[in-house]
């Protein structure tokens, strides 16, 4: 089970590696468009947002995670005023970033689903006399892994 449980880690950590890699990528992007939409404003509109622009591009960039705020969580903040076009990009990359989000606990599912597969596999593959511990404890570990993200987290932690 020792072998199960380390390929498990294994996938699991590429799973998270390639989810914040696919994060940072699509923050990035919001970066690029920010830039360019600043870059072909006239020099009355690139003034007025420059600072503005600037100030959640540094906020942005200050995630590690490349997570992206909420379009509501952006508003929020009085010292950023974002243009309709600034609101447009953030709302739409953060809409993405669910996509991202949601594709990893998909892939976390189908990881999950192999283990516990596997893991009940085991179980019944058991001769019933004497592995009673083993059988629950195996139990426990499928029900534990019903919490796909919970479950991942205590892999790689």
């Amino acid at each position: 089970m020792s072998e199960l449980r380390g390929k498990a880690v294994e996938l699991v950590t590429k799973a998270e590696a390639d989810h914040r890699k696919d994060l940072i990528a699509n923050r990035d992007k919001l970066v690029w468009d920010l830039n360019v939409w600043l870059r072909g404003l006239n020099v009355n509109d690139r003034n007025r947002w420059e600072a503005h622009n600037t100030a959640l591009i540094g906020k942005l960039q200050d995630a590690e995670d490349g997570r992206i705020p909420s379009p509501a969580a952006l508003t929020e903040n009085k010292e950023i005023l974002l243009s309709a076009d600034m609101k447009k990009n953030c709302t739409f990359y953060f809409e993405k970033q669910a996509k991202i989000d949601a594709g990893n606990v998909q892939e976390l599912k189908r990881i999950r689903d192999a283990y516990a597969k596997r893991l009940q596999t085991i179980a019944d593959d058991l001769p019933e006399a004497g592995n009673d511990e083993v059988v629950a404890s195996i139990t426990r570990m499928i029900h534990h892994s019903q919490n796909v993200e919970g479950w991942a987290r205590g892999l790689v932690d």
